[in-house]
């Protein structure tokens, strides 16, 4: 699924014609994510790769999903931990299907408030099972959240969130993968309570 992910990605951005008139295509450096997600860019061209960029989301929402209800089973112990980094990783992950609406504001910091609470239980029970690598990688995904979201409220939010946007979302794929890998090889690293 991630595979079908990137592709989508990788379309939507290569159908995007930049967010000005001078420019004619999507800048890792100062273009939003979510500029992606609009019909029309902001000086009024046609975005060829809105579409692309929806699907890419639903995918990798229907992969978070997924991550959110296995990744807690392999890795915390203690049950209500559990259910509760279960229930907010989803609830965030459900949240993503307002980012195309005018809710969009709201649903970023709301759904970094979810991804938070279920982050940071998982990572407690990675140091707790002595996995470094693993907790080094979550610390590392949940101070890119909180900065971003920091940024998104100050007067450098143009000119360091979009790049710092794209790090944070590479760190915590990169995170996330690694746990799932880490999960495969093992039945379960924990003994339920």
């Amino acid at each position: 699924m991630l595979v079908v992910a990137i592709i989508f990605i990788g379309l939507a951005i290569l159908y995007y014609p930049g967010k000005t008139l001078e420019s004619n295509s999507f800048d890792l450096m100062t273009d939003y994510w979510c500029d992606l997600y609009k019909i029309s860019t902001p000086s009024g061209v046609h975005n060829g790769g809105f579409l692309f960029a929806k699907i890419a989301t639903i995918i990798t929402a229907f992969s978070f999903l997924c991550f959110w209800v296995a990744i807690p089973e392999s890795f915390i112990k203690n049950k209500w931990q559990r259910m509760t980094a279960q229930l907010t990783g989803t609830f965030a992950i459900l949240l993503a299907a307002f980012l195309f609406t005018g809710l969009h504001d709201l649903v970023i910091p709301l759904g970094s408030l979810m991804g938070l609470i279920a982050s940071s239980i998982l990572i407690f029970s990675l140091y707790q099972i002595n996995e470094t690598k693993l907790f080094i990688l979550g610390i590392s995904s949940i101070l890119l959240l909180i900065v971003c979201n920091l940024l998104m409220f100050s007067d450098l939010v143009d000119k360091i969130l979009p790049s710092l946007q794209k790090i944070s979302f590479l760190v915590t794929l990169l995170w996330s993968v690694n746990l799932a890998f880490k999960a495969l090889k093992q039945t379960s690293r924990v003994k339920p309570d």
